[in-house]
């Protein structure tokens, strides 16, 4: 019966690891979306883009400076300028 015990409770830590794990990978995505939202409005309003059209932009920036969509997001949204 102990050891029976023992292992649900392993099992449920396992779980419960997993779920924070998961929780802070969502977090870390909303974070990420909301920084490429930012950045993309400011294409936006500034270069007059579609929404597409400034993700490409961004994409296009991240490809060239080998850096993560979400770094050149941020730093556009920090700075008000494209990276170069």
């Amino acid at each position: 019966i102990l050891a029976a015990y023992v292992a649900v409770a392993a099992a449920m830590s396992d779980r419960r690891d997993e779920v924070d794990r998961r929780e802070a990978a969502l977090h870390r995505g909303l974070s990420t979306r909301d920084v490429i939202g930012q950045a993309k409005g400011i294409l936006m309003e500034r270069q007059r883009l579609s929404a597409g059209e400034a993700f490409d932009v961004l994409r296009g920036a991240s490809q060239r400076l080998n850096r993560k969509v979400v770094d050149v997001a941020r730093h556009l949204a920090d700075t008000g300028e494209l990276p170069s």
